[in-house]
C-alpha cells in the first residue's frame, strides 16, 4: 500500500509531527508506504512533475489543512480527479481558519480528522486505505468539456486562462464563488416576481365576482 502526503511547509511544528508519525510507522513494520512531498526535490527537475507522479503512483493521498495552502489544495483537486481516495487531516492544537475553508468548500464535503501529536496521526495514518474514493462522473460533456472555476477576483492570470480556452473554441461552463449568495438571492427575487404576478392575476380575474 502507498499514499503520498501533502502538507504546507509553512508550520514547521505540523511538519515535525509529520516527519515523526511516518518514522512511527516505517519502524512498526507496517506494510505502507508512506511519501512525503518535500522528499519529491530533484536537482534540476521540477518539482511539481514528481509530485503529480507520486500522487498517481499512490494508493491514496493524505493532505495536511491545519493551515490552507494553495499547491495542497490544488493536490487534493488533482488525486480526486485520479480517482484516488483522500484523506485530510489537522493538528488540533492550531486555531481553525474556518472562514477560508468555508469559502473553498470542498472540505466540507471531505471532512477531516484531527490529531494532537505524532501518536494520534499515526494512528489515524494505520486505519486508511484507497477504499470509496469519491464517484466521478465517467461520461465526457462534448458540449462543454472544460469547467472553470473563477477566482473571487478578476486577474490577468484568469483573463489569459479564459482568452486561451475561447480561442481553442472550446465550450465551458465558468463557477464564480462569490456569485453564489448572488444568485441565491436573484433566484429568491425571481421567485418574488413569479408569486406577485399570480396574485395580481389572481386578483385581477375575481374583481368581476366581486362587482356582481
Amino acid at each position: 500500500m502507498r499514499s503520498f502526503f501533502a502538507y504546507p511547509s509553512s508550520q514547521q511544528e505540523v511538519v515535525k509531527v509529520i516527519r515523526a508519525a511516518k518514522e512511527q510507522i516505517v519502524t512498526s513494520g507496517a506494510q505502507l508506504n508512506i511519501q512525503l512531498w518535500e522528499e519529491n526535490e530533484i536537482c534540476g527537475r521540477p518539482l511539481t512533475s514528481p509530485i503529480f507522479e507520486g500522487i498517481k503512483e499512490a494508493d491514496f493521498l493524505i493532505a495536511d489543512v491545519t493551515s490552507l495552502n494553495f499547491n495542497v489544495t490544488f493536490e487534493i483537486g488533482y488525486a480526486i480527479g485520479l480517482g484516488k481516495r483522500v484523506y485530510l487531516t489537522r493538528n488540533s492544537n492550531f486555531r481553525r481558519t474556518g472562514d477560508l475553508i468555508d469559502k473553498i468548500g470542498i472540505f466540507d464535503t471531505l471532512g477531516f480528522q484531527s490529531y494532537a501529536d505524532q501518536a494520534d496521526l499515526r494512528k489515524l495514518i494505520s486505519g486508511f486505505d484507497g477504499s470509496n474514493p469519491i464517484p466521478l462522473r465517467t461520461i465526457l460533456n462534448v458540449r462543454s468539456p472544460v469547467y472553470l472555476l473563477r477566482t473571487p477576483q478578476s486577474n490577468s492570470s484568469e483573463l489569459a486562462i479564459i482568452s486561451r480556452i475561447k480561442k481553442a473554441r472550446l465550450g465551458f461552463r465558468a463557477y464564480m464563488p462569490s456569485d453564489v449568495r448572488g444568485s441565491r438571492l436573484r433566484r429568491l427575487s425571481t421567485m418574488c416576481r413569479r408569486a406577485s404576478g399570480r396574485s395580481s392575476r389572481c386578483c385581477r380575474s375575481s374583481s368581476p365576482m366581486l362587482k356582481s
